[in-house]
């Protein structure tokens, strides 16, 4: 490690101009940084609206398969029975389920 006093006398004093050129110089870095993490915000964000979206597919899926299943458990249970009143409940479960 370097002590504070050997920093000091390796430091070299800048000229005005000198120190313009420098912080031209970091400015640019800190540009182009700022526009890497600009773009992978822009990335993250594209990201969670897919998310968003299939998160939003998964249920709607979910909720076909348990109207899908009600259906096949009325259409079971007109077939065993063999009763007009369950075959026609059954038709209208199916009916709901296309829409």
């Amino acid at each position: 490690m370097i002590s504070t006093a050997a920093l000091e006398l390796l430091l070299i004093p800048l000229s005005k101009n000198e120190l313009l050129i420098e912080a031209d110089g970091w400015q640019g870095i800190v540009k182009v940084k700022a526009l890497e993490i600009a773009r992978a915000e822009i990335v993250v964000l594209r990201q969670n609206n897919e998310i968003d979206k299939a998160e939003e597919i998964k249920a709607k899926t979910a909720a076909a398969k348990a109207q899908l299943e009600k259906v096949l458990e009325k259409v079971d249970e007109s077939n065993a029975t063999g009763d007009p009143d369950k075959v026609s409940e059954a038709q209208q479960a199916a009916a709901d389920a296309t829409r």
